[in-house]
């Protein structure tokens, strides 16, 4: 069962259990107004098959934050996580 604050590790697992799906890694964009600036957060969501993506990580936010995929090898993504600190990443053994 997914579990919150745990997203690379939830879709890094279903990945590993279903075949033909892909753990992919990006950050989820928040907008703050009137402060002049943005926030990106670490976040993993899963690939389907199809090619449309979708979050298993159960979530408690009021609003939809979009989710912009990093396109980095899983390596210089683990680094650039672990470096701002948000969350481990385990690594994916779907490829």
């Amino acid at each position: 069962k997914p579990e919150r604050q745990m997203c690379h590790h939830n879709a890094t697992f279903f990945c590993q259990h279903n075949s033909g799906y892909v753990p992919v890694r990006g950050w989820l964009y928040f907008e703050l107004p009137g402060m002049g600036h943005a926030k990106f957060l670490s976040h993993s969501v899963v690939g389907a098959p199809d090619g449309t993506c979708f979050d298993i990580t159960p979530w408690e936010a009021t609003e939809h934050y979009p989710f912009l995929g990093s396109n980095l090898s899983e390596d210089v993504y683990a680094v650039l996580v672990e470096v701002q600190g948000r969350c481990h990443l385990h690594p994916s053994k779907t490829g």
